[in-house]
């Protein structure tokens, strides 16, 4: 396959990903424009050229705000801790478009190197049975190996989505080299509901319409072509590094740009 055709793949599938897998609270929910112009002192570059901002309907997501979407250090990531650009994805391992999503969070990695990082946090529709079972595979898989585990976890579940039995998770896991053991009474004793649970409630109090969807820097995002993030985050870095310029560390740059966001809609 030539490189222009993978190109429009990317394009036609994260195009897709706009649609999403709604909440089951959300589902008449549908975000909007995500390149409107910036009202945030922190991140204050300038509007987009040619483009008029457009305010959010009540209760719903506001691309122009930026939202407190805390991280504690645990979460799987990939990218450094002090990366500029902070990409939080709130997925689901049994929704499509996560799937068809995940190769452009990776392009943005390779492109951008340690500028970026991207972390996971879970939201599985309660309409999707597997999907809690499969989040715990995967936080088992870190919890074992570390983030690395989890993303390759990630990654074999997307590649199989038809496939997401405990059979089959146990499977995966056996692949991976996991201890058997541990990732079994993990699965039957629901071992991070804790964690999985404070995520989704996350989620909801910030009325996330469903996955996937991503906050930048505490910006929502949603649907986006891998050309489209790339602008995105080239737009945004100049704000970012100039708090670095003014004296703010690299490692407390998100907890900074967040901390004053909102907590809703």
């Amino acid at each position: 396959m030539s490189m222009r055709m993978k190109q429009l793949m990317t394009v036609s599938v994260i195009a897709l990903a706009a649609l999403g897998c709604r909440s089951s609270e959300g589902a008449e929910a549908r975000p909007a424009p995500v390149e409107a112009a910036s009202s945030a002192p922190a991140m204050s570059e300038p509007p987009p050229e040619k483009r008029t901002p457009i305010p959010a309907p009540p209760g719903q997501l506001d691309p122009r705000a930026v939202y407190n979407v805390p991280l504690d250090g645990t979460e799987p990531q990939k990218g450094p801790d002090d990366a500029l650009m902070t990409i939080v994805e709130f997925g689901d391992f049994q929704c499509p478009y996560c799937a068809r999503a995940a190769p452009t969070m990776d392009q943005l990695v390779e492109e951008f190197g340690d500028e970026v990082r991207v972390v996971w946090l879970n939201f599985p529709q309660e309409n999707h049975r597997y999907a809690r079972p499969a989040a715990t595979a995967a936080l088992e898989a870190q919890a074992q190996k570390g983030d690395e585990a989890f993303w390759k976890m990630h990654d074999k579940i997307f590649s199989n989505q038809g496939a997401m039995t405990r059979a089959d998770l146990e499977r995966y896991g056996e692949e991976l080299g996991l201890n058997m053991r541990k990732l079994r009474r993990a699965l039957d004793r629901d071992k991070y509901a804790d964690v999985i649970d404070r995520q989704v409630a996350l989620a909801k109090s910030l009325n996330v319409p469903g996955t996937p969807s991503w906050f930048m820097n505490g910006r929502f995002m949603s649907g986006f072509p891998f050309q489209t993030w790339v602008g995105a985050i080239n737009r945004r870095m100049g704000a970012v590094r100039r708090m670095v310029d003014q004296g703010v560390t690299k490692a407390e740059l998100y907890d900074r740009i967040v901390a004053t966001g909102k907590t809703s809609p």
